[in-house]
């Protein structure tokens, strides 16, 4: 799926501008193709960008890097999703992450499968699991006295990155 097929009427452009590892490679991109990887990373266009032999275009003139809701919304965030922290921070959860929609489908996927298959289902009933308390969590995994902690996602919260003093 191209960024137009996907983004529909929210982008008013063709072209845009992500920062390539090296010069070696192209920086600009049409909406008319799939996105490349988001990275965590959107710099503006350098000046003097060297137009590469694989630019769709000969000039920079009005291209721009995408926004970050438009690189949210490429990793398929909801619009109305609502990032907490500095731009830096930001940009570097959506660069992480994995697309929301993708995400959904492999855990469908999962999902589907036990369903099917019960057998594979594990025999412990997870409320008699004693979980430790875990405080100050900085990440979604962690290890902690030899024990990794996890930090369940629920889609109704929004979460902000913390940074270990």
């Amino acid at each position: 799926m191209t960024i137009a097929d996907y983004m529909g009427d929210e982008i008013d452009f063709e072209y845009y501008y992500r920062h390539p590892r090296s010069y070696a490679r192209r920086g600009i991109f049409s909406v008319h193709e799939p996105s490349p990887t988001i990275r965590g990373v959107n710099r503006p266009i350098p000046e003097g960008y060297p137009i590469h032999p694989g630019d769709p275009i000969k000039s920079t003139a009005g291209l721009r890097p995408l926004t970050t809701k438009e690189r949210s919304r490429i990793q398929t965030f909801p619009a109305d999703f609502k990032f907490l922290g500095n731009k830096t921070d930001t940009e570097q959860m959506i660069g992480n992450a994995v697309p929301v929609n993708l995400g959904r489908f492999v855990g469908q996927c999962i999902s589907d499968y036990l369903t099917d298959h019960p057998e594979y289902l594990p025999s412990i009933d997870p409320l008699e699991i004693d979980t430790p308390k875990i405080e100050n969590l900085y990440h979604p995994w962690e290890e902690r006295n030899g024990q990794i902690a996890y930090l369940l996602f629920d889609p109704e919260t929004t979460y902000q990155s913390k940074k270990k003093k």
